[in-house]
């Protein structure tokens, strides 16, 4: 019994051990947040109100859908006004930005367009 008992505890330790330090790993980018907001989903009759951000990095401009918000929940990012820099971290279809206040806003990129001089 105490066998199991300290596998489980040790795969439980090692899991949210690698949790937390995944996110001190990526590799972070200045970007500029362009725009804010958010955009209605109709999921079997019923209307979700989705964040929806553009953020530029560098030439190219990516549009992401992030996780549900409450029509009265405010600041879509909070901490970030429209034109601040931002980090910003890419990797395959999620955007991550580095919140001021320490934490990610996670979004799926729906939209890459490269800006044109």
């Amino acid at each position: 019994m105490k066998r199991y008992f300290f596998s489980f505890l040790f795969l439980f330790l090692f899991s949210a051990a690698s949790a937390f330090g995944s996110n001190h790993d990526r590799a972070y980018v200045s970007g500029k947040l362009l725009s804010s907001g958010t955009t209605e989903r109709l999921i079997e009759g019923t209307s979700f109100a989705n964040a929806l951000i553009t953020v530029q990095v560098g030439d190219v401009v990516y549009t992401a859908r992030g996780g549900r918000v409450s029509r009265h929940s405010g600041e879509i990012v909070p901490g970030v006004i429209i034109g601040d820099p931002v980090p910003v971290s890419i990797d395959g279809q999620d955007l991550r930005l580095k919140l001021p206040s320490g934490k990610e806003f996670k979004a799926t990129i729906v939209k890459r367009e490269r800006v044109t001089p």
